[in-house]
């Protein structure tokens, strides 16, 4: 087969996996009704397992075993790309917020078009992309070792993800709070101090709706409160669980002879390595179960304000729901998250998960699947052209380009659920259902075109 067949090929069979293992995930999710395989309880420990054993295990095991100096030199530009991405997503998404008739979710918005899927989707796809006879070619026609490669190097991408996303995402999103949401974020972050804390009452009206009351309101910002979030984002984006797995992975394969040791045959360590390979490979199957199980949890969530309006049902329920959904979306899997056994804000006031309306549905899938990959790749053309990204580096090139046209991260639906934004995180789960199915044909596309543009 020629070049452009071949990655052809092994692009849509990249995207009929994924939507098949998706399509397993979402299944078990809702299925029997009311008594699911895997009910909300279950995908939390399973995100959690994920979150804290399986995902570091595969990040060191990917990173120290296939990694080596040259490499690493070859990678760096993945971080510089992955900033980048973000910038160009935002800043085109900003252009686009005249189109909105919500601001508050255009922002948003903008967020999720600088903000792609940076792992589990990748990694799935570049894992079926090194089958490609063209694809493996760099690593002497070992699939194999294309895959551990390829891995390694989404991680290493991944660090600029969190850097951009907790400098400049994250903020954006708590410029999103009402008063009353922001007061009940305040004081379920600090309640365990007793000065200082806010005290919030939530009482029930008549109509059914919910009111809250701030007694103590957040202290004004001093220079101890931005030490304290200067502190917040060195470990939520350098020292979180993934990124210190990436260190100690590099650590590992920078270091004469450690390798060897660990993954040799004759390594005195290698049933250590053995054991961190087996018990990494459940990943990549079981995050693409979480994400779609979570996006069937967090979609039939959003069918509940029609309930609520109708017959006045707020109050109890409403809160159980979005609290339930807050706790289960977890599918991006971020381990700089707070912990997920603090309990959520509630639902206030108007805080109601309603339906995005088409044109923001189309302009925000336009944006993140066509025209944001659209100028990724010919960034990354004129980065190879001028040297940034060297030409030989074929394998970094494609996974640049594949991390392009992943659709937008369910870590946002998480941070907004954190932060109490129900109305917003309902209407994100919402849109994101359509917007992953378009991805199916887009990835496909994209992919198609960078791979004969790389490897041509």
């Amino acid at each position: 087969m020629g070049t452009t067949t071949d990655v052809f090929v092994a692009s849509i069979s990249a995207m009929v996996n994924i939507f098949i293992v998706s399509v397993v995930g979402y299944l078990l999710a809702i299925y029997p009704k009311g008594n699911p395989l895997v009910p909300p309880p279950a995908l939390k420990i399973l995100a959690r397992l994920s979150i804290c054993l399986f995902s570091p295990a595969l990040i060191f095991y990917s990173v120290s075993n296939a990694m080596s100096v040259s490499l690493l030199e070859s990678a760096m530009p993945l971080i510089l790309f992955s900033v980048v991405q973000f910038f160009v997503g935002a800043s085109v998404a900003r252009c686009f917020r005249c189109f909105h008739d919500d601001l508050r979710l255009a922002k948003v918005v903008e967020v999720a078009v600088g903000v792609p899927n940076q792992i589990s989707m990748p990694v799935m796809v570049m894992l079926s992309m090194c089958k490609s006879d063209v694809v493996n070619s760099d690593f002497g026609g070992d699939a194999d070792q294309c895959g551990k490669t390829s891995m390694g190097l989404v991680f290493i991408f991944a660090i600029g993800f969190y850097v951009s996303f907790w400098g400049f995402g994250y903020p954006q999103f708590e410029t999103l709070q009402s008063p009353e949401q922001r007061a009940q974020y305040y004081a379920m972050s600090n309640k365990e101090e007793k000065q200082g804390a806010s005290e919030t009452t939530t009482t029930r009206t008549a109509a059914g709706t919910t009111m809250t009351t701030t007694t103590n309101p957040p202290p004004p910002p001093t220079t101890a409160t931005h030490l304290s979030r200067a502190w917040e984002f060195v470990r939520k984006a350098l020292l979180n669980m993934y990124v210190i797995s990436v260190y100690v992975g590099i650590i590992v394969a920078v270091i004469p002879g450690f390798q060897d040791l660990l993954y040799a045959a004759t390594g005195a360590l290698r049933p250590l390595g053995d054991a961190i390979e087996t018990i990494s490979d459940p990943l990549v199957c079981l995050n693409c179960f979480i994400m779609s199980g979570s996006l069937a949890l967090t979609g039939k969530s959003v069918a509940a304000p029609a309930a609520e309006e109708g017959g006045g049902g707020g109050g109890e329920g409403a809160k159980d729901r979005s609290s339930s959904a807050g706790d289960m979306e977890m599918a991006e899997l971020d381990p700089a998250l707070p912990d997920a056994n603090r309990p959520r804000t509630s639902s206030v006031g108007s805080a109601t998960a309603k339906k995005a309306p088409l044109k923001t549905i189309v302009i925000h899938s336009f944006l993140r699947l066509i025209l944001a990959p659209l100028i990724m790749i010919l960034l990354l053309r004129l980065a190879t052209r001028v040297g940034i990204v060297g030409k030989e580096d074929r394998i970094v090139q494609l996974i640049i380009a594949v991390e392009a046209a992943a659709p937008s991260a369910q870590l946002l639906i998480v941070s907004l659920n954190e932060l109490g934004i129900q109305d917003l995180a309902g209407t994100i789960a919402y849109m994101y259902i359509p917007h992953y199915l378009a991805a199916v044909a887009t990835i496909t596309g994209w992919t198609t075109v960078a791979g004969n543009l790389i490897y041509s």
